[in-house]
């Protein structure tokens, strides 16, 4: 559990970092995802932040639509591009997911561990009071990362480049903050907990490669415009959370800030601990 742990904050740590995008590893992580959908490489454009990507995109081909599976007749090569881009994701995390016997939602009605029992004990506690080790696993690394990065990182930032009606999660790649899942496979790929094929360990490397590489991107057809990480992020802790989760906060200023001066606004709001007697799931 120590090693999960570590794996976290390694992850958290690329979700919050305000480094220069690695361009040459994202386009070459982005190559072998267009050539695993049976595209070409793409022309790659760099904007210095999303607000400048979606500008960029008006003039151009826009992201991907929402993800709706062609009809069943059509072969997954004749699919339109970003619907196999999508697909192909789907179905390795899909294939992934099934091999680390992750267990449904309904398990949490079954349980009789309490949100502050996964708040306060320790994993050998909670695997003697019946909780799997997968499970331990998700709760410590798979949803702290997801609160932190996915929905108190990508979120608001999200809201404020591409406005609020827009809830289509497939009209960019967000993949800096798209890597609760990808943590969590790598983790049960390297802990021994599943053995993947050749070709999905080799599907998931690219996206973790595009994750620790770059923010935001939108692939296209034949153009793929990526966006550059923030220049500063500001965070606090999530109050009464155990694992590390943060969100954007700042009182008197930008919680986010670009190279190119576009900014997010950001104040954390009081939060009171969970007082509902069920399971780890929300």
């Amino acid at each position: 559990m120590e090693y999960a742990c570590r794996l976290r904050d390694d992850w958290l740590r690329v979700g919050l970092s305000t480094e220069p995008a690695d361009r040459d590893a994202a386009e070459h992580a982005v190559t072998a995802l267009y050539r695993l959908a049976g595209a070409s490489a793409p022309e790659f454009v760099w904007a210095p932040s999303p607000a400048a990507a979606v500008a960029l995109l008006r003039d151009g081909p826009h992201g991907p639509p929402g993800f709706v599976y062609p009809p069943t007749n059509i072969p997954f090569r004749s699919w339109p591009f970003s619907q196999r881009l999508s697909g192909a994701k789907y179905s390795m995390r899909t294939r992934l997911t099934a091999l680390t016997g992750y267990e449904s939602e309904s398990w949490n009605s079954r349980s009789k561990i309490t949100d502050e029992d996964w708040a306060a004990k320790t994993p050998l506690e909670l695997l003697t009071a019946g909780a799997t080790v997968r499970r331990i696993v998700d709760f410590i690394v798979h949803r702290p990362l997801r609160k932190s990065l996915r929905d108190n990182l990508y979120h608001p930032m999200r809201a404020e480049f591409l406005g609020s009606d827009d809830r289509r999660p497939e009209a960019l790649g967000y993949e800096q903050y798209d890597t609760w899942t990808v943590a969590f496979h790598e983790l049960c790929r390297t802990a021994g907990f599943a053995e993947y094929r050749p070709d999905d360990a080799y599907h998931l490397e690219q996206w973790v490669r595009l994750a620790r590489g770059a923010g935001w991107w939108w692939p296209g057809q034949r153009r793929c415009v990526m966006s550059e990480r923030p220049t500063v992020l500001r965070t606090v802790p999530v109050p009464h959370a155990g694992h590390g989760e943060v969100r954007l906060h700042c009182p008197d200023g930008p919680a986010a800030e670009f190279a190119d001066g576009a900014t997010v606004f950001a104040q954390a709001t009081a939060h009171r601990p969970p007082s509902r007697k069920s399971g780890a799931g929300h």
